[in-house]
């Protein structure tokens, strides 16, 4: 399934995953790895496979719910946003239009 590819590493980061796929105009999955954890880091894997809408509204309510996850929870989360064609982008410094290069790639 070709998509992008969303890795968040922190404490509830799949909770902060589903609230990133709840946005509307996005679909896709939290890709749960199965068997025990290797290490102590908690990451949670989703994909967007498809977007309806704008990408720019798309990528400023995704940098909206980054900066409210990171409010919300106790430990800062590290988000990374990888295209279909291998661009990447940490949420973290991202700009609005780097988000939407990252989107467009599913276009």
């Amino acid at each position: 399934m070709a998509g992008i590819t969303i890795t968040i590493d922190g404490e509830d980061s799949e909770s902060a995953a589903q609230d990133l796929l709840a946005i509307p105009g996005i679909a896709g999955t939290v890709l749960v790895e199965e068997g025990p954890k290797k290490t102590e880091l908690l990451t949670t894997v989703a994909s967007i496979v498809t977007i309806v809408g704008g990408t720019l509204t798309i990528a400023e309510q995704i940098r909206k719910w980054y900066q409210e996850a990171q409010q919300k929870r106790p430990s800062n989360l590290d988000v990374l946003l990888e295209g279909e064609d291998g661009n990447r982008v940490l949420l973290e410094d991202a700009t609005v239009e780097e988000i939407v290069q990252i989107l467009q790639s599913i276009r």
